[in-house]
């Protein structure tokens, strides 16, 4: 039995340490992959900037060269050029995306060229090269207001290169005087510092790249314009196939050009996040910068885990059965003793005390047993003495029937009495005699009428009226003997309420029962009866013995009493809070032990004029 236990258990073990281990596993991977698409997007948000910002700076760069007074003159008035050729060169040795920076004349021909700061038209001789069949230069002349124009992200290549210049992106703005051009301002700016700052990732954790979408010219459609490998840059120029739809797949690059920004999950594994900006005027060029995360490098840390949990879990699975093979041998035979007490506790036998010498949690368990079987004892006694209770609470109610039939037969013939008083009266004259029979009849009449008010006649058989608490308290009050050493005050003003008499009449006898039965024999207690709020209130103290803090939360569960037995079932203020409750009341009681008891209700003011 012990074996085949422990075989269980290392199933069981096994089974839920890969199980717990699968989930967290799986919830890691998801952590990890959320981590991914928010870093990514994160690095597309700051290229998205990156590149708004390097656009708008050479846009900048490009406006205070074309205001500056020293390049108008030479445009204008062909005077000046040592002047422009020195602007050129500070602007050459301050601004590191500057490449070169040239004037052009209206014939689309250089006159002021300086070049990786060197003055190209410094040098004897210069002479002024013809750029007018440039696409740059053609799509300038056909401006009719000077504008800045952004060219063609490319290779450059003049007519005295014997090879493609680095990529560069150039700003074009003409000059216009009167109705036609006066010639061009044309700057470049390194397409590499446009890469430098778009790609903010090591080596290990990715690259990031930039891609033209062009609805204009299919040859340049799907070109990078920059790459970690640069052999892959500017397809349409360098006569290859790397492009973006044959590098990274069709299917990808459909849903790059479709798309504003988002991330994809490359065949590879790897995570592709692209974003748009739109570097000339309309939609119909774009470039799409886009970051790849590696993900062998973005699940590194996962596969350490992923090691982790395998050598964790083998180690587990082995301490597990052994385990269980020590439980079984050594916990399970201990367990006939407790088997054999279990057995006298299911026959009844609650007395039977467990005496074998139990040690560590076998020890404890046994002393819960035991426990257990007290306490099992201690409430088949509770119950025995709840049903006392009960059947006291049954001659009690029965008592108060009979109360209420002797009040209706003693009501007939005091009736009777007042009425021949009445007639002797009326017939012989008042006398002392007659006087002082009227009136103990009437006193008799009305302690009965308070009895009857007293005696619950049912919640079915209640009607709500308007009451006035100020009568039904000193009625209550009236009706207690208190007697002795023990003083009654009252403090009350007209409060009326809605209410059943009958059950608000028992509500606050209990409340003064129990007030009176707390200061006895001597003592004081204050009923305080008034409006605040809308509400009227009605406060009970006493300077009684008080109710400790751990009986005062249960004082208004049924049956719970801190009397005798023969003093009171503990249904009292548990009919009490239901009926103030039912009543849309709210009941609290404060004490402190040795210092007396403060009982508070709190009833809606009545609705009725």
């Amino acid at each position: 039995m012990s074996k085949k236990l422990a075989v269980w258990i290392s199933i069981l073990v096994t089974v839920v340490l890969v199980f717990s281990t699968g989930v967290y596993y799986s919830q890691s991977q998801k952590a990890v992959l959320f981590e991914i698409q928010k870093r990514t997007a994160e690095l597309l948000r700051a290229d998205k900037r990156t590149v708004s910002d390097f656009l708008g700076h050479i846009r900048s760069v490009t406006y205070g060269l074309y205001t500056n007074p020293v390049n108008s003159r030479f445009i204008f008035h062909g005077e000046g050029k040592e002047r422009a050729e020195t602007l050129f060169m500070d602007y050459c040795n301050n601004v590191r995306e500057v490449q070169a920076i040239r004037l052009v004349d209206k014939e689309g021909k250089i006159q002021v060229f300086m070049r990786e700061c060197e003055n190209l038209s410094g040098e004897a001789d210069y002479e002024p090269i013809d750029i007018s069949s440039k696409d740059f230069i053609q799509d300038a002349a056909e401006l009719d207001r000077p504008e800045i124009l952004f060219s063609k992200f490319e290779r450059g290549f003049l007519p005295d290169a014997v090879s493609f210049c680095p990529s560069m992106i150039r700003t074009v703005v003409p000059y216009f005087a009167g109705s036609g051009h006066a010639g061009y301002l044309v700057v470049n700016y390194w397409g590499e510092r446009l890469g430098e700052v778009v790609n903010r990732l090591n080596r290990n954790e990715g690259h990031s790249f930039i891609v033209e979408k062009n609805k204009i010219n299919p040859d340049r459609h799907g070109i990078f314009l920059f790459h970690k490998n640069k052999s892959y840059e500017f397809a349409n120029q360098m006569q290859h196939d790397h492009r973006f739809q044959t590098v990274y797949g069709a299917d990808v690059f459909d849903e790059v050009i479709k798309g504003l920004d988002g991330i994809i999950r490359l065949k590879n594994g790897d995570f592709l996040g692209y974003t748009t900006v739109y570097p000339y005027e309309g939609t119909d060029i774009s470039w799409k910068v886009c970051t790849v995360i590696d993900s062998k490098y973005a699940f590194r840390n996962l596969r350490a885990l992923k090691t982790g949990f395998i050598l964790v879990l083998s180690l587990s699975v082995f301490m597990a059965v052994l385990t269980a093979f020590i439980f079984a041998e050594k916990f399970l035979k201990p367990l006939g003793g407790l088997k054999k007490a279990l057995e006298n506790y299911g026959r009844g036998n609650l007395d039977y005390e467990i005496k074998e010498d139990y040690t560590d949690e076998l020890g404890d368990i046994a002393a819960k047993v035991q426990e257990m079987a007290v306490s099992l004892r201690n409430h088949i006694k509770e119950r025995e003495t709840a049903q006392k209770r009960m059947e006291l609470a049954d001659r009690l109610s029965s008592l108060s029937i009979l109360s209420a039939g002797v009040s209706h037969e003693l009501s007939t013939p005091l009736n009777s009495i007042l009425l021949a008083a009445g007639i002797i009266e009326k017939e012989c004259g008042s006398t002392d005699e007659v006087r002082a029979v009227k009136a103990q009849a009437e006193r008799c009449v009305g302690i009965i009428a308070s009895m009857k008010r007293l005696v619950a006649d049912g919640y079915d058989s209640c009607t709500k009226e308007r009451l006035n608490l100020k009568e039904i308290v000193g009625e209550t009050v009236r009706f207690m003997r208190a007697g002795g050493g023990v003083f009654i005050e009252t403090e009350l003003e007209d409060a009326y309420i809605d209410g059943c008499r009958t059950l608000i009449n028992q509500a606050f006898l209990n409340i003064a029962v129990n007030a009176v039965d707390a200061v006895f024999p001597s003592g004081r207690v204050v009923f305080r009866l008034f409006r605040e709020n809308g509400k009227v209130i009605l406060d009970t103290e006493d300077n009684g013995s008080g109710i400790e803090p751990e009986k005062l939360e249960k004082i208004f569960d049924p049956f719970f009493t801190t009397k005798s037995p023969d003093k009171g079932t503990g249904l009292g203020l548990s009919i009490t809070h239901r009926i103030i409750t039912e009543h849309g009341g709210k009941i609290s009681v404060r004490s402190e032990k040795g210092k007396g008891t403060a009982v508070r209700c709190e009833f809606n003011e009545s609705s009725y004029s």
